[in-house]
């Protein structure tokens, strides 16, 4: 990242902490319902063997497989 580049915050990036606090010891998969761009689903992989990234959109899906590995990506509905 450039000097005059600050870093990508949202409210969800924010929570990121929160949730991966809250991951039980051993745990051994999770499921990142909405994973957009993957931020999450990355994190998770780090300290979890097994994420499920589901999502609507089958590009951002795409753009997240090529820069995370690891990774199970669906695109769909999670409601159906």
């Amino acid at each position: 990242m450039g000097s005059d580049e600050r870093p990508r915050w949202n409210h969800n990036i924010h929570l990121h902490r929160v949730v991966l606090a809250a991951i039980p010891s051993g745990a051994r998969s999770a499921l990142d319902v909405g994973s957009g761009d993957g931020m999450l689903a990355a994190e998770l992989r780090d300290v979890i063997s097994e994420v499920v990234a589901i999502d609507l959109d089958g590009d951002v899906l795409r753009r997240a497989a090529v820069e995370h590995s690891g990774i199970v990506w669906v695109r769909d509905d999670v409601m159906t």
